[in-house]
């Protein structure tokens, strides 16, 4: 529910931006229509209106004070104050349907859900405003940089950070003979010994505050950033593009077969209820993480599917080469091998020039500035799949890239569908050469370019045990 106070001004004359430095938020296109068609604020403010959308804070005397300072900013300006309160779970709803109306509030304040990469073309520029911050306080955090910047501009203030500190209890850890926690990795494998022992250790994914707080405390800490300021994504999810267009593009880019990952008998993980709601949220589990000086790898699984029939769970192995090859392993298990299944695995190319069809597979070839890309799936024994390229399809919709809402380009997208008995596997070779492959058994030897690997493919996942790194000839 919206907690609306409004309150009437009296004149006076500091500016709208002196406001900003206490809000820190971004400022939103609405009832103030000259000011996103000049992007700028007005000259004069008196007799104008100010119009903000806020969380209800989790202490409501914050909320009063500050309603009464933005009531007495407004008596000294001579604008007219409004201040909305509603629930921040509610936020991102509200945000999509005030931009896609192109009216609502002037100030936002994105509180965890930071959107402003998501929102930028319909936010004003207040690059003034926060590099005269950054020089007064001695520069901004890059991380901060990442959340309010798009292209170097910002289009949002940053005004708080929660560094998420670690407490933990000495007695839990000395139980399971554990030393005080010091890096992320301390307190994970000090939570993996806990919970057999009824102690659960973890961390929410939800769209709440505090889930995206702990999240990014954790990422950034691993050189995440908000977004890629190169631009240049080889594979990424197709976005947004509009929770309220008419079909089909009712919010399609939300399924699972929009994703860069595997859809089974052509359902979603989750079941989309309604906008912004979905039920039978999906558990997964890390299997395992390894983290060395010329090579990451990652394994994982979700249970989405297990509701189904056939009771499938879909385990994804990356391994990534530094700093240019990536293998990515989908294997779907099951229960009742007598069942045939369909499995599709869906890959979202960036937006940039492109080809397919390389050395007679169906493959896909990336012309980025850095130069080609190429990706190539094979099934488990090594034989390359066929597939189709599409780009700019749009009923049913596929092949586009939404950004920014309300904004879509049309991007290749390769899909790989096979039918067939439980498990199934297969396998994705990302990098900058077309790979050339060869299986033994289970022994999987690639070369790309100048260099050739081995790896052990058991059971859907690389065997790190025999992997090498070998210097091939030139050519």
């Amino acid at each position: 529910m919206s907690d609306p106070r409004e309150t009437q001004a009296v004149p006076q004359d500091p500016g709208r931006r002196s406001f900003l430095k206490v809000a820190g938020a971004g400022v939103a296109g609405s009832s103030l229509l000259t000011m996103l068609s000049a992007r700028q604020a007005p000259a004069q403010v008196k007799g104008t209106s100010l119009r903000m959308l806020k969380w209800s804070h989790f202490v409501p005397a914050y909320d009063a004070w500050f309603d009464d300072f933005a009531k007495k900013w407004g008596e000294k300006t001579g604008v007219k104050v409004r201040v909305d309160h509603i629930p921040h779970l509610e936020l991102p709803a509200r945000y999509a349907a005030e931009f896609a109306a192109g009216a609502g509030h002037d100030l936002i304040y994105f509180v965890g859900q930071i959107l402003t990469g998501q929102y930028y073309k319909n936010l004003l520029d207040l690059s003034d405003l926060a590099n005269g911050l950054g020089q007064k306080y001695g520069g901004w955090m890059e991380n901060a940089k990442s959340a309010a910047q798009v292209a170097g501009t910002w289009y949002a203030v940053p005004d708080f950070f929660i560094s998420i500190p670690v407490l933990w209890r000495k007695d839990l850890f000395d139980s399971i003979g554990r030393p005080a926690p010091k890096t992320w990795d301390d307190l994970r494998a000090a939570a993996r010994l806990l919970k057999p022992k009824g102690h659960p250790t973890g961390m929410q994914f939800s769209h709440c505050n505090d889930a995206n707080h702990n999240w990014r405390a954790l990422m950034y800490c691993f050189g995440v950033k908000e977004t890629d300021p190169s631009g240049q994504n080889i594979a990424l999810d197709a976005g947004t593009f509009s929770y309220n267009a008419p079909e089909p593009w009712d919010d399609p880019l939300s399924k699972t077969a929009y994703h860069d990952t595997v859809c089974v008998d052509g359902r979603d993980q989750m079941l989309h209820f309604r906008k912004f709601k979905c039920l039978y949220w999906t558990s997964a589990k890390l299997l395992r993480f390894e983290d060395n000086a010329d090579w990451v790898l990652c394994v994982g699984e979700h249970y989405g599917y297990q509701r189904h029939p056939g009771h499938c769970v879909h385990r994804r192995s990356v391994l990534f080469l530094k700093d240019d090859f990536w293998v990515v392993v989908d294997r779907i298990e099951g229960s009742g091998t007598h069942r045939t299944h369909r499995i599709r695995l869906h890959w979202l190319g960036g937006d940039f020039p492109y080809r397919s069809g390389l050395d007679g597979q169906t493959s896909l070839q990336l012309e980025t500035p850095d130069g080609p890309f190429h990706l190539a799936v094979f099934n488990a024994v090594g034989r390359p799949l066929s597939g189709e390229i599409v780009a700019g399809q749009d009923d049913p919709p596929r092949g586009w890239l939404s950004r920014y809402y309300a904004e879509k380009v049309p991007v290749p997208s390769l899909s790989i569908e096979v039918s067939g008995r439980l498990p199934l596997t297969m396998v994705s070779l990302l990098g900058p050469h077309v790979p050339s492959v060869t299986v033994s058994d289970s022994t999987w030897s690639v070369m790309s370019g100048e260099r050739m690997f081995e790896f052990e493919l058991a059971a859907g996942e690389i065997q790190l045990r025999s992997l090498k790194l070998i210097s091939a000839p030139v050519a």
